[in-house]
């Protein structure tokens, strides 16, 4: 198979390179497994591997939707992205429906801030949040 030319490496933009990411992954994803036990309460899922499952397909819903896209891709490294992506989706997502189950008002307190300000402000406040937090800068 013939190597891409420089020039057309350098057409390619990724909007998570790797390793220089990796925290940016790890947010979105965090954010991803939060949002999804939100979505999926009170039927969350509770077997290890449908989590893994669902966070694998997402990955792919990811990397598929920069399909067609001139110049653009996911990642640089789609094997790191997922390792890196479902690791933290999924502890993100058996944390939250854990607490869901323990304390209904936990759920509650959650879902009523994503009904006032919307699924697609949430998620970006709470990977602003993760990012924070995994970058050591407390907010």
């Amino acid at each position: 198979m013939k190597k891409p030319s420089q020039k057309a490496q350098q057409e390619v933009s990724y909007d998570y390179t790797l390793p220089a990411d990796t925290i940016k992954v790890q947010a979105n994803a965090l954010a991803m497994g939060c949002m999804a036990a939100l979505r999926d309460f009170p039927n969350v899922l509770v077997k290890r591997d449908e989590i893994e499952t669902q966070a694998r397909a997402g990955c792919v819903t990811l990397k598929n939707s920069y399909t067609g896209v001139k110049g653009k891709q996911l990642t640089n490294d789609f094997t790191q992205f997922c390792e890196l992506f479902i690791k933290q989706y999924v502890e993100c997502y058996v944390s939250n429906a854990q607490g869901y189950e323990l304390d209904q008002a936990f759920y509650l307190k959650n879902k009523n801030r994503v009904d006032e300000i919307g699924a697609v402000v949430a998620y970006h406040v709470l990977v602003e949040d993760y990012a924070a937090q995994l970058s050591g800068q407390k907010k």
